[in-house]
Order: C-alpha cells, then structure tokens, then sequence
C-alpha cells in the first residue's frame, strides 16, 4: 500500500510529507526439486537451479541474502532454500523452495553359491542325496532374503548325471540376483578294476 501525502503549512510551520512503500516485492520462485542419490552416498549430490527473481512496485529489488547456491552439495533428505530480496523502502520478501535428496537402489544382491559337486552312488541305484554349504549373499542395504531354492541341502535326491542347483535372493529395494551350480552324480561300481558300471541290473516288478 502506498499512502500519498501532502505539504502541509500550518501558521508558518511546514510540515513534509511523501510516498511511503509498504508493498513487499513480489516472488517468482524455483519449483521443488527432487535428485537421487546411491544408496549410501550419504554425503548427498550437487545440484543446480535457476535462482529465484522478484520484483517490486518501485522498480528497483535487490538480493539481499541466499541460504544455499546452484552447485552446492545438497544432503540426503529435504532442505528449503530461500532467497530474500529486498526493495528501497526495506520491504523484503522470502522466495522458497524445497530440495529432496533421496537414496535408491539399484544394485543387485551378491550371492555365493557352493562349488560345483560331484559324487558317487553305487550302480544301479539311481542317485543319491547330496549335502553341500547353503548359498549366502550380501546387499548394500544390509538385508538380504532368500526367496527360492531349487534344491534341499541332504534332503534332496539327485539322479545320476548333471543337475543345476539355483538360489534366488531378493533386497528390499526388490533388487534379484541368483546363483547357481552343478550337482553331478556318476555310477561306481566298486568291484569292478576301473570303477564302471559294466551293466543296469533289471529289477523286479
């Protein structure tokens, strides 16, 4: 609001009065920004923006303080900038806006599966069951689930000949990473000099 005043001169005393400004400077401020980040880069990101501008009744604004610049370091989480500007009559007014720095995943589970077995079973029997170290695996979260396996540890029967064992796990960003391995079972038989199985016995029905 501008009140417009008058030279007054009452009985030989004169009294001045002027325009005073009392109309803040007007924003255009910087829309919110959202920046992502690798899960724990906690340091956070630069980012740049353009600066918010103002303008005023009179004419004439200036910058008077900043609390953050384009190219600074942002942190993880949210942080409000503000720009204050200020006219000739000391009106200011804050322009804000708000930074959101937020941490993502995107790096897969490391699984670690067992070497790849190879056994024995005796001739004719088919196969046999087969005990190995369970399958582990690491994720930059620090949790990690097993979601499936495609065999049991000592509970699984594995026929003769070559079978994959699978382990699939999953973080809590829904990240998936498998690993696997070779089970492979071969008939002995340990009678005969090199350890052949010369012949399948036929069984009863």
């Amino acid at each position: 609001m501008i009140l417009v005043l008058m030279v007054v001169i009452l009985r030989g005393t004169s009294f001045t009065f002027g325009q005073v400004d009392e109309q803040l400077p007007v924003c255009r401020p910087t829309n919110n920004i959202t920046e992502t980040v690798d899960l724990g880069q906690l340091f956070g990101r630069t980012v740049t923006f353009p600066e918010p501008q103002a303008t005023d009744n009179s004419g004439t604004v200036n910058l008077q303080n900043i609390t953050h610049a384009p190219g600074d370091i942002f942190p993880v989480g949210l942080t409000e900038v503000c720009y204050t500007f200020a006219d000739q009559s000391g009106n200011t007014a804050d322009c804000c806006f708000e930074i959101h720095i937020i941490e993502v995943d995107n790096d897969p589970p490391i699984p670690t599966c067992s070497r790849d077995i190879s056994t024995t079973t005796a001739c004719n029997t088919d196969g046999t069951v087969v005990y190995w170290l369970e399958a582990t695996a690491y994720d930059n979260s620090g949790t990690v689930n097993l979601i499936s396996q495609s065999h049991i540890s000592g509970r699984s029967f594995f026929r003769v000949g070559m079978t994959t064992v699978t382990y699939t796990f999953i973080d809590p960003s829904n990240n998936i990473a498998s690993c696997d391995f070779v089970v492979t079972v071969i008939e002995v038989d340990p009678t005969s000099p090199d350890g052949e199985c010369t012949a399948r016995m036929t069984r009863a029905s």
